[in-house]
């Protein structure tokens, strides 16, 4: 959440911010579109997996 955060904080952009913390910007851009959407629940880590019916 600190690298979202950072980012947010509009002091770097993508690129500066990963290589600061040594991450690909993609995974960062992934990060902050999710807490834009859902908030800091948009970052945790999903511990089931979902099954869905073959009718579905």
């Amino acid at each position: 959440m600190l690298v979202v955060q950072e980012y947010l904080s509009g002091s770097l952009g993508y690129r500066a911010i990963a290589k600061k913390y040594g991450i690909g910007d993609s995974p960062l851009r992934s990060w902050v579109r999710a807490y834009k959407e859902f908030g800091s629940n948009g970052l945790l880590v999903k511990k089931t997996k979902q099954f869905y019916s073959v009718h579905f």
